[in-house]
């Protein structure tokens, strides 16, 4: 479903689900990555924003400054940091999207 750039991707393997993805707004709203765990570490997180990426022609996350496996991800995929907040915890925030 894309409407108003708002997506939900579902990855199978089977008739299992291995990994989903969703966002609103572009993931400028909420972003959402989930692995099953028995498929984790084979690159599924990737391909789940290749896919949002080429439907929605641009997507956006927020990802804390101290999840390294996650910037990791972000900007492996090709994603750039664009703007940094703190949040009322004091976390460190960075705004990534496409380029």
């Amino acid at each position: 479903m894309n409407h108003q750039g708002n997506l939900v991707v579902l990855l199978l393997s089977g008739r299992r689900l291995a990994g989903t993805l969703a966002c609103s707004d572009h993931g400028r709203d909420q972003s959402l990555i989930v692995i099953h765990r028995g498929f984790r570490g084979k690159g599924l997180s990737r391909h789940l924003i290749s896919a949002a990426m080429k439907c929605l022609n641009e997507f956006h996350a927020r990802i804390a400054s101290d999840n390294l496996p996650s910037l990791k991800l972000f900007f492996s995929a090709g994603l750039v940091a664009y703007d940094v907040f703190v949040r009322a915890n004091g976390k460190i925030i960075l705004k990534l999207k496409t380029p």
